[in-house]
């Protein structure tokens, strides 16, 4: 006898994806109740055959017209399904008078199972008056990249590479607070805005401490003031030279890391000492007209964290970029559903403690941890309070 499973889709994929994997050995068919608009505009069909067990599930398609309970409950009776079969029927997905719908019609045949999973918990429910306490913890676990392909969105084959470790990470914690680096923050923000004009440029060791660094590219930054310009570079082939071992030349790749991204993965190898279910960091997603770099991003218990991570929220000319920090934090987030959390992790304490900040960080319900709390003293404290995790057991 056949065993079917039963979906309606909707915007919210991961539901669907979740009762698929965790009921995945007991359906060989599956009934798929779609929508023009689900196909045609966030192709949540597609998304969802991500996740079918093999080719062995026959997949029938019924569409309905979401909002009217007589078009759903009429096709879905003239498909005339065996009603001697099993059914394992989600009551999730859909509009809520699809799921109506969908339970008057399958509610008369026997062997009819109905669920629901609580967006958040991690868990389902057997729908029955019989059973007293039907909720059950579901076992499978997406990582981020299952998490993005629920949403019919595809990470890159490239591999996600950390360019250091902690220790380095921690001891640019250190530089980056240090008075006379924090003094030249704009004058880094700056060189990092030539190096990302002119991708292949690379300024060599021995350029700098013979003084002679004369790239057409950097000229208008050392016409400002060519000793402080050439004491920062030197300052900072010093640091990269000690991560090394050796002696490094300046490249877009080494302006990136000091000027933000060891900050990335200064919270990322922390957060990898915890109980999560998978972490990736410095990946772009493909989307049209939306920024699609992602900071961090980890899952655990088949919830999506993004965190965005900004040492300074200021550009080169000393303007606050905050506002729009907040915008593609909240613009990524909302291409995945309403179960992602997002949090904005900054080293900026000036620009965090203004009102017009804080209001807007609650508006788009920003979490945002003070950053004196972010020191490495205090960090896996506030990872943990924050995300509400604890350390892997050895």
């Amino acid at each position: 006898m056949a065993k079917y499973a039963v979906i309606a889709l909707s915007k919210q994929s991961i539901p669907n994806v979740l009762f698929l994997k965790q009921f995945e050995d007991d359906f060989d068919n599956l009934i798929i109740i779609t929508t023009q608009e689900a196909e045609k505009d966030f192709k949540a069909l597609d998304s969802i055959k991500h996740f079918i067990n093999g080719n062995n599930v026959k997949i029938n398609s019924v569409q309905v017209i979401a909002d009217s309970f007589h078009d759903v409950y009429y096709q879905l009776k003239n498909q005339d399904f065996d009603k001697e079969s099993t059914y394992l029927i989600n009551l999730t997905g859909g509009t809520k008078v699809t799921s109506l719908a969908i339970y008057e019609h399958f509610r008369e045949y026997s062997k009819a199972s109905f669920f629901y999973l609580a967006i958040g918990k991690n868990s389902y429910y057997k729908v029955s008056k019989e059973e007293k306490h039907s909720e059950n913890a579901i076992g499978y676990r997406l990582s981020v990249n299952g998490y993005l392909k629920a949403y019919n969105i595809n990470l890159p084959n490239k591999k996600t590479t950390v360019l250091n470790n902690m220790e380095c990470a921690e001891r640019m914690y250190g530089y980056y607070n240090d008075k006379y680096f924090h003094d030249h923050i704009p004058l880094l923000l700056e060189i990092r805005k030539k190096f990302h004009d002119k991708k292949k440029l690379k300024i060599s060791y021995t350029e700098i401490k013979q003084r002679s660094v004369k790239p057409l590219s950097l000229k208008d930054i050392f016409e400002k003031d060519k000793d402080d310009v050439y004491a920062f570079l030197d300052r900072i082939v010093n640091v990269l030279n000690e991560f090394e071992g050796k002696e490094q030349h300046i490249t877009k790749k080494w302006i990136d890391y000091i000027s933000g991204g060891w900050f990335e993965e200064y919270i990322y190898h922390h957060l990898n000492q915890f109980a999560i279910t998978d972490i990736k960091t410095g990946f772009h997603i493909k989307q049209e007209n939306l920024p699609n770099e992602i900071d961090i991003a980890f899952t655990k218990d088949n919830g999506l964290y993004f965190i965005e991570c900004k040492t300074s929220m200021k550009d080169s000319d000393d303007k606050s970029i905050a506002n729009d920090t907040i915008f593609k934090l909240d613009a990524l987030s909302n291409l995945m559903g309403i179960g992602v959390k997002k949090y904005l992790l900054t080293l900026d304490q000036e620009t965090y403690s203004t009102d017009n900040v804080k209001k807007r960080l609650e508006q788009f319900r920003i979490i945002t941890p003070d950053p004196a709390d972010l020191v490495p003293e205090k960090i896996d404290d506030t990872l943990a309070d924050l995300f509400k995790i604890k350390k892997r057991e050895n």
